[in-house]
């Protein structure tokens, strides 16, 4: 029922109403029996009480941490002399009316909008429930693989101790942040404020966090008032897979567990699916076995963050004649990291965040030495949450190792489009006559230019 146990408690207000002093009342102090029985013991040898006089009795216990409703006092009272006299027992279910008409809980400097006013509030050992008046969280960004700040607003009908005493720390825990790239035993939390004014000293800087489960523990240093709207943020990993905002619940102390209000616009953990936008092709050149510049543009929806190892790879460069080749791009931001010839496929990575934007990226490729219809081209992209080499890689498709995004296009012009070789001959005599000398003349038009390596020959 409450924290104290086996001492004796000192006792306030002692003595008769409107007299105090040595022999009347109960004395000074008490014998307690603890929370198991929750007997208070009160003897003096030297007290007398006086016919139609009213005594206060005040002492302390602490609180217990989870709700209950106001308990069954009893008054037993025992006289003894050469015996022992039993007086009639006596049980108080409620207070004065005097103290249930308080307007106001026993909250200083809190109003009653802020925490609200129970009737119960003063009955003996009644414990209100901790409940969140407000519990609301919303987040910073929706990219993925971005440090995404987290904001979160708590204000609780009660106040939060923090006490030496077990059960009493609080304890508030929130659930359901999975799917998060940050696999740190602790996250910071920062920004503490109290109704807008910094105080950070009431939570602790560092919060206990586990990935698996998607659970945030708040170590609170300091009390918690109630009423007072609290605002603290916290920094996790998106993932790399784009995906909707998920409930999350909070639990204050043991009591029910509820739903935070997840802000309708910046939900916390929706993440925006990395998409290409566009892809687009050209070439400089459609004649067989001349080199032909190929420009390839692509353009990007979020912000490719170096943390997730951004790829891009283009495939669909079929049929060239180029055994090796270099890609250029305005930025320099990607770099080659393969070509396959037999594939037609460049890959691209980099080590620096690629802000969401259009990229040109060019290629110089030998056409083949046939005609041919431009080639289906497609890009993809992919990127992947790191994960400590102590855990199990993430299988294909989860949130931290998505499938790749991809993009195709197919245009008349470009890329590898190369004219179709048709030459057009005549050939004709200058003499029908037997034994003269005859001019033999042929004529032949080709109608895109024989470079030399395609290695023409007649």
């Amino acid at each position: 029922m409450d924290r104290w146990s086996g001492r004796q408690l000192g006792l306030l207000d002692v003595g008769a109403t409107g007299a105090a002093g040595p022999g009347i009342g109960f004395g000074t102090t008490g014998a307690w029996s603890g929370p198991g029985a929750g007997t208070l013991t009160l003897t003096d040898s030297d007290t007398h009480f006086e016919k139609d006089r009213y005594y206060n009795l005040s002492f302390h216990v602490t609180n217990p941490s989870a709700h209950q409703e106001g308990q069954q006092i009893s008054y037993e009272f025992a006289m003894s002399s050469t015996g022992s006299t039993n007086l009639d027992s006596m049980t108080v279910t409620g207070v004065l009316t005097a103290i249930d008409a308080r307007a106001e809980p026993l909250i200083a400097g809190r109003s009653q909008a802020n925490v609200g006013y129970e009737n119960s509030d003063t009955h003996p050992l009644f414990i209100r429930k901790p409940t969140l008046l407000v519990a609301n969280i919303s987040q910073q960004t929706s990219n993925p693989c971005a440090d995404n700040t987290l904001r979160v607003l708590l204000r609780s009908n009660v106040p939060l101790l923090t006490t030496s005493f077990p059960g009493c720390m609080p304890l508030v825990s929130l659930s359901g942040l999975q799917t998060s790239g940050t696999f740190a035993d602790f996250v910071d939390i920062v920004n503490i404020k109290a109704d807008g004014v910094s105080s950070a000293d009431v939570v602790g800087t560092k919060g206990k966090w586990t990935q698996s489960l998607g659970v945030l523990v708040l170590n609170f240093t300091d009390t918690f008032q109630a009423g007072v709207t609290f605002s603290m943020d916290f920094v996790i990993i998106n993932p790399a897979k784009g995906q909707a905002s998920q409930p999350v619940s909070i639990t204050l102390w043991d009591e029910d567990t509820v739903a935070m209000n997840r802000h309708p616009i910046n939900p916390p953990l929706f993440v925006e699916a990395a998409e290409i936008l566009l892809v687009h092709a050209n070439q400089t050149s459609d004649v067989p076995c001349e080199d032909s510049q190929i420009t390839v543009t692509v353009s990007l929806n979020v912000v490719l963050f170096a943390r997730c190892s951004p790829t891009l790879t283009i495939t669909g460069l079929r049929h060239s004649r180029s055994a090796g080749v270099s890609v250029t791009e305005a930025s320099n931001i990607f770099g080659l990291t393969s070509w396959d010839q037999v594939s037609g496929s460049i890959t691209l990575n980099t080590t620096v965040d690629v802000p969401a934007a259009q990229y040109a990226f060019t290629v110089t490729l030998r056409n083949p030495n046939f005609g041919q219809s431009s080639q289906l081209l497609s890009v993809e992209g992919h990127i992947f949450n790191l994960v400590p080499s102590s855990l199990t890689a993430p299988a294909a498709g989860t949130p931290l190792r998505p499938v790749p995004f991809t993009l195709s296009v197919q245009s008349q012009d470009a890329p590898l489009r190369v004219a179709q070789l048709a030459l057009t001959s005549f050939i004709g005599q200058s003499n029908p006559y037997p034994c003269g000398d005859n001019e033999i003349t042929g004529n032949t038009h080709a109608p895109t230019a024989l470079y030399y390596a395609c290695c023409v020959f007649v």
